[in-house]
């Protein structure tokens, strides 16, 4: 049995050349359309390579009969009733023309029904049988296979799977600019193929050998990290996700590569696994909520424990829904200190000559996204900018010598963040850095609704008419105006950022107080009231240099 026929595309639809139809002596060459969807096309594929070998081997190809099969097929029908020519459709020219096409020849391929005389074929039946299990057993191979040979047992193609692993994450690495994204894409990768047992070779691929990695991560082993082994449980559901994702794209990878001897296989390996959830997740989810956003004292609370870098990224979080990615990747020319807005002839936006602005396309989804800064967001960019050691670079945050900052500092810094709150306020709840733009996005969305919540995270198109932006500006005015009602709010109604006499001094001090923060709190407020140092630092377990060190701070 041959290979099967590449397919091809026209327009959005797949197609395939297969055989020919010999007229007047003359073949002339027959092609399939099979659909929209690539597995279903390339099971159509197979089906019609076995119909072919039938009609080349008995007919010398393709004829009337055989070819309305075959159309039939490629359409994706599961029957086909067989219309005979003109020449034979009465008497015994009937029967004959009907005898040359026994549906159990077809039966694994397709339906085949005849208009009448189903009685006199019966008689076929028994002479048959014996091609028709044949059949099965060639059609069985023709599907279930996962490798070049499309054999029983994979062949060994010379090219190394670590080979061409390193080669996809090479290649990922420059396509995402050796992003954090790009590294963390290489830890799913890894893990996928850690699951993969006795595979050196890509033709070891099988479609068993796939379905067997997509069902184990479906399954949540249990985790394979420090943690988990003081206290086993299983992967997170978006570390499985991600993991079975990224490993598809590398099997579709693979079979893009026209240097790599690898194939994908025909049968469906990437059907919808649904990964476990188990009743501990659900009652989680119950318990703190789908998002989960923090409290006005939560974020309160944030800002007063936090340190001034630390405020800064919490501004850029709740202002302008930013996370770690895009606070690290944040250009000095995305910013506009004290100007007008730079489309101002749009009429849905009003702006005056003392507005900032951010503007940006989003690095992930190459969506255009742009916020209006708040009074205090304003102070926090132009404290940090004179903060880099680096006045020349183009990047907004940088680390103390005057390099790009990771993700993994900002995280390592928000984790030490909370530690310190919790330190005094135990049961304080630990949420990661993107909490801050979740709990943002869902007060403007109860303020102004899912579109402008939806630009405001800049996730994708705010509606689902995708050329509705080629013919309207969207309404940036109406998110704008609401930033600003969000400051007011934050700032005088409901206020946040308080609690902090000075959260962006000049001079930074390079190492944090030896007491907690609400132990200073403690000192002054007692200080306040008239207690003496001594009395003081007795309640609180102090020693008098301390006490009296934070009230002369407090000028108490």
């Amino acid at each position: 049995m041959g290979r099967p026929t590449t397919l091809s595309r026209d327009g959005d639809r797949f197609k395939v050349r297969k055989g020919w139809k010999v007229d007047d002596d003359k073949k002339s060459p027959v092609t399939f359309y099979l659909g929209y969807e690539e597995p279903d096309a390339r099971l159509r594929a197979a089906r019609l390579e076995l119909l072919w070998n039938y009609a080349r081997d008995r007919f010398q190809g393709w004829e009337d009969g055989t070819l309305q099969i075959a159309k039939a097929i490629g359409k994706g029908d599961e029957s086909v009733t067989m219309v005979p020519p003109k020449d034979f459709q009465d008497g015994e020219a009937l029967v004959h023309w009907v005898k040359r096409f026994p549906p159990e020849d077809f039966a694994r391929l397709i339906t085949v029904v005849h208009p009448s005389i189903q009685r006199q074929l019966a008689e076929y039946n028994a002479q048959r049988q014996q091609a028709i299990d044949e059949q099965k057993k060639q059609l069985e191979q023709f599907i279930n296979v996962g490798y070049p040979n499309h054999g029983n047992a994979p062949e060994k193609t010379g090219y190394l799977l670590a080979d061409a692993v390193a080669r996809f994450k090479k290649e990922e690495n420059e396509r995402l600019r050796e992003s954090e994204w790009s590294k963390t894409q290489e830890r799913h990768l890894d893990y996928a193929l850690s699951f993969l047992t006795n595979v050196e070779d890509v033709g070891d691929l099988t479609a068993e050998a796939i379905r067997q990695v997509n069902q184990t991560i479906a399954s949540r082993p249990l985790a394979k990290t420090r943690q988990a082994n003081q206290s086993p449980r299983p992967i997170s559901e978006a570390w499985a996700k991600h993991s079975r994702k990224t490993f598809k794209a590398f099997i579709e990878w693979l079979d893009t590569r026209e240097d790599i001897p690898f194939q994908k296989p025909v049968q469906r390996e990437f059907r919808p696994v649904r990964v476990v959830r188990t009743q501990r997740d659900r009652a989680k989810s119950i318990a703190r909520g789908h998002i989960d956003p923090f409290t006005t004292d939560e974020l309160r609370l944030i800002w007063r424990y936090a340190r001034p870098r630390e405020r800064v990224y919490m501004l850029l979080a709740l202002n302008c829904a930013m996370k770690h990615a895009e606070i690290v990747s944040l250009q000095r020319e995305e910013i506009m200190f004290r100007q007008h807005h730079p489309r101002k002839h749009v009429v849905t936006v009003i702006s005056d000559a003392g507005d900032s602005w951010l503007m940006r396309f989003r690095g992930k989804s190459e969506v255009m996204a742009e916020w209006k800064l708040w009074r205090i967001t304003v102070e926090a960019l132009e404290w940090h900018l004179k903060q880099n050691p680096d006045k020349e670079s183009h990047t907004v945050i940088q680390n103390k010598n005057g390099s790009q900052m990771t993700r993994n500092q900002i995280s390592n810094k928000w984790n030490t963040l909370i530690k310190r709150i919790r330190k005094d306020h135990p049961k304080f709840r630990h949420r990661s850095f993107k909490h801050l733009e979740k709990t943002a996005a869902t007060v403007i969305f109860s303020m102004a609704g899912g579109e402008v919540s939806s630009m405001f995270i800049s996730h994708g198109e705010p509606t689902k008419d995708l050329l509705l932006k080629h013919y309207a500006e969207l309404p940036w005015g109406t998110l704008h105006s609401t930033l600003s009602n969000l400051e007011k709010r934050w700032t005088e109604i409901d206020p946040v950022f308080t609690g902090v006499e000075n959260p962006f001094p000049e001079k930074v001090k390079q190492s944090g107080p030896n007491i907690s923060q609400e132990q200073i709190r403690q000192i002054i407020e007692l200080a306040k009231q008239g207690l003496s140092t001594v009395r003081i630092a007795a309640r609180l377990g102090l020693t008098w240099d301390t006490v009296d060190r934070w009230r002369k701070r407090g000028n108490i």
